[in-house]
């Protein structure tokens, strides 16, 4: 039977092997760990952005410019251009990477961490808006 005092036990025992086994990991490991935070932010923005696509209903649509690019390029074409832009960010953030130099790259991982969670913000409110007017 599984219960709490087993689990704490569970968690108090792999707590333990990773204080032992820490130093032993190398360096990269721990940077690439690290770093994980923000490819999972871009994940997360890219998979939101085509779930946007997917349930943003053509009939219901309100706002004004993406009214005019579906006219000017067509839903199609406007849905591959939203989700390169998402991309060309992606790429941006590995460009950037590339580049900076470690004091740097704090700085501008920051940067791009906070851009990436204030656009996961926005796409979460407009997903939400977007499945509960396909709902009602």
């Amino acid at each position: 039977m599984f219960n709490l005092i087993s689990l704490c036990a569970c968690l108090e025992n792999t707590d333990m092997f990773l204080k032992v086994f820490a130093p032993f990991q190398s360096w990269e490991r721990r940077i690439r760990m690290k770093s994980l935070s923000l490819s999972v932010w871009f994940l997360l923005l890219l998979s939101l952005n085509v779930f946007d696509i997917f349930t943003t209903a053509p009939a219901h649509e309100i706002n004004p410019v993406t009214l005019y690019v579906w006219e000017q390029l067509g839903i199609f074409l406007a849905a591959w251009f939203k989700i390169g832009l998402v991309l060309f960010f992606g790429l941006l953030c590995v460009v950037a990477r590339r580049v900076a130099s470690p004091n740097e790259w704090k700085f501008v991982k920051k940067l791009f961490l906070g851009l990436l969670k204030v656009l996961v913000a926005f796409y979460v409110f407009v997903v939400l808006i977007n499945v509960a007017v396909s709902t009602i």
